[in-house]
């Protein structure tokens, strides 16, 4: 089915690039991360809390 099939009303050849049966379809586990992202990590202990406290009003006031 490669290209190689001749259209007798445009006299055209038709068919799929060989590239297409090359290539693997799609699935979505190919867009998923192996691990978990954390996006809104909390802090576990006091002094992560007051950096991050000192990061946002860094941020704020910049």
């Amino acid at each position: 089915m490669t290209q190689n099939i001749l259209d007798k009303n445009t006299n055209q050849k038709v068919g799929l690039y060989s590239e297409v049966y090359s290539m693997k379809p799609y699935h979505k586990s190919d867009f998923k991360n192996s691990t978990e992202i954390e996006f809104n990590k909390e802090p576990t202990n006091i002094i992560e809390e007051i950096r991050a406290i000192f990061r946002t009003i860094k941020v704020h006031f910049n």
